[in-house]
């Protein structure tokens, strides 16, 4: 299969500009797709992006970048790329056997809070997300630390 990035130069812009532009058919977010996966690679602070946009990658970097853009133009979705995806408060590690979470369990997680925090039942101290939510591993894995910060205060 022949390669849909074509990298224009070994820039940082023109390597994102690329391939935010081979992603456009398939994301709506193409730009910060790019961006992320171009922070992985150089492993550095978003702000590096905009503060030195003229840097050149090197050829490791470059053909890193390249591969890991191919896959996602294969369907891969980023976090597997990447090897993590932040959740709520925390930033999970994930494989190609994880199930991603979504925005959608974020909101889920908010609208519990907010409907069971706003009771005026009598409800237990510590309220169990584990038992509402028990369709994603990553609600597990935040349970504990919902149930630390919603506790009614006297």
């Amino acid at each position: 299969m022949k390669s849909e990035l074509s990298i224009s130069e070994p820039s940082i812009k023109a390597a994102i500009d690329d391939a935010a532009l081979a992603f456009k058919k398939m994301s709506d977010t193409a730009k910060l797709d790019a961006e992320i996966l171009l922070l992985h690679v150089i492993e550095k602070p978003k702000a590096y992006l905009f503060t030195w946009p003229d840097a050149v990658l090197t050829t490791e970097q470059l053909e890193y970048f390249t591969s890991l853009v191919e896959q996602r133009l294969l369907g891969h979705p980023i976090a597997h790329l990447i090897g993590k995806r932040d959740f709520w408060t925390l930033t999970l590690e994930v494989n190609n056997s994880t199930l991603i979470p979504r925005p959608d369990t974020e909101l889920l997680v908010e609208t519990v809070l907010i409907v069971v925090l706003s009771s005026n039942r009598t409800a237990p101290r510590r309220i169990r997300t584990e038992s509402i939510l028990l369709s994603s591993n990553q609600v597990m894995v935040v349970s504990p630390r919902l149930s630390r910060t919603t506790q009614p205060t006297k």
